[in-house]
């Protein structure tokens, strides 16, 4: 299920039921919680969505603040863990890294980065001596002590999982500042 969280800055909530109603399909399901709107449906197409928020910003002269996410993860665990980021934010339209990335104050660093990480079978210290081998495979399996494929292995599965290419910069700066700080 993939949800989408948005901020209650707006005067209509009928009209903002119905945009969604029609643009994700009759299974979407609505609930309340805090002072957030939020949308559960089954449509994969967040680009086309973030689009729409953003026309429906235009056209009816509010803010969009929202959070969208294809979930691989808990949406519970997920859902709370995007409130706390978004109260930390201004406006704008965020998926978890872009969230992370864009919030200056996170007191919960260790959460969000065990949030990330529990179900994917890598450590802490597996990520961090990567980090310290620069991204490279070769000499990050030398040192772990690893068959590089096996490495490899476990990279992608990894991003399977959590959605963070340990091998892109941008989310490996993700976790690494995560780490750094907690």
């Amino acid at each position: 299920m993939n949800v989408v969280i948005l901020k209650k800055n707006y005067d209509d909530e009928m009209l903002i039921k119905d945009f969604f109603k029609s643009l994700l399909g009759a299974s979407v399901r609505f609930s309340d919680f805090a002072n957030y709107l939020v949308c559960y449906h089954r449509y994969n197409d967040l680009d086309d969505i973030k689009r729409s928020l953003n026309a429906l910003a235009v056209d009816f002269s509010f803010i969009p603040f929202a959070y969208l996410s294809n979930s691989i993860y808990d949406n519970e665990k997920e859902l709370n863990l995007a409130i706390k980021l978004l109260d930390n934010l201004n406006g704008g339209i965020y998926d978890l890294k872009s969230a992370i990335i864009s919030s200056n104050n996170i007191s919960n660093k260790k959460e969000i980065f065990d949030f990330i990480t529990e179900s994917s079978g890598i450590t802490e210290e597996f990520i961090k001596e990567f980090i310290d081998n620069d991204l490279n495979v070769s000499k990050a399996s030398k040192v772990m002590y690893l068959h590089r494929n096996t490495l490899i292995y476990k990279l992608d599965k990894f991003y399977n999982d959590t959605g963070f290419d340990l091998r892109k910069f941008k989310d490996m700066y993700i976790l690494y500042s995560l780490l750094e700080n907690k």
